[in-house]
């Protein structure tokens, strides 16, 4: 389906694997503006008026679910949600996108997120107005997940945001960083205080292993278990 490749309000998270992209955006989804990755939480969202304390059981849930089952759940990268993801190329991407991915890109009141891997960069390469965040300085996040980090310096994108992984170890520090990152998108920052459940769970959540599951959730937005993925 066509879709609005000039859309200012999509906000596009680049990393490399395993580095806490989607974690990022449970963070910005507090904000009653950013639209989670989940098709039932994001549709309620937009059809009714959600408090930042809906806001916050939504994202909690997730990084809860993970310690409750002993194993990594997240929400997908797009393909559940927007019938494509960063392994798709625009051609594929034009085909495969959804109507709820072509409305997304034709409204200008929420946030919407796709996440990216760095060798995937070029996929999202016409989204000329997306706003890119960028993160960096993962070593220790990759480690503590038993992952190899990459020795390949992080790729530069031009006006975007360089999120500083490391500071999700320090209260302070991350609460500076969400609140420059926030600055930098004109929204108001999440409370500190969720903000800090979210991440101290994030950092309990890297002894979890991460395995190739696909999560399942029914139409109710209750957990039903994981699956391995096709």
């Amino acid at each position: 389906m066509d879709f609005n490749h000039k859309t200012h309000n999509l906000i596009i998270l680049n990393y490399n694997p395993g580095a806490g992209g989607k974690f990022l955006s449970l963070c910005l989804s507090l904000h009653p503006y950013c639209l989670p990755m989940h098709d039932i939480f994001l549709r309620n969202k937009m059809e009714k008026t959600c408090d930042e304390e809906k806001n916050f059981l939504i994202s909690k849930s997730v990084l809860d679910l993970s310690m409750k089952h002993k194993t990594h759940i997240e929400f997908s990268h797009g393909r559940d949600l927007y019938g494509f993801d960063h392994t798709d190329d625009r051609q594929s991407q034009q085909v495969m996108a959804n109507k709820l991915f072509s409305n997304l890109t034709r409204q200008d009141r929420y946030f919407f997120f796709l996440t990216n891997h760095f060798d995937h960069l070029h996929n999202f390469e016409h989204f000329r107005n997306a706003k890119h965040i960028v993160i960096h300085n993962d070593e220790k996040i990759l480690e503590m997940r038993g992952m190899t980090s990459s020795r390949l310096p992080t790729p530069l994108i031009p006006g975007s945001f360089l999120f500083d992984m490391s500071t999700t170890r320090d209260p302070s520090l991350f609460f500076d960083q969400m609140s420059s990152l926030c600055v930098w998108l004109d929204i108001v920052c999440p409370s500190q205080l969720r903000l800090e459940y979210l991440r101290s769970r994030f950092i309990r959540n890297l002894q979890i292993p991460v395995q190739k599951m696909k999560s399942n959730w029914d139409k109710k937005g209750w957990f039903k278990g994981l699956a391995k993925k096709s």
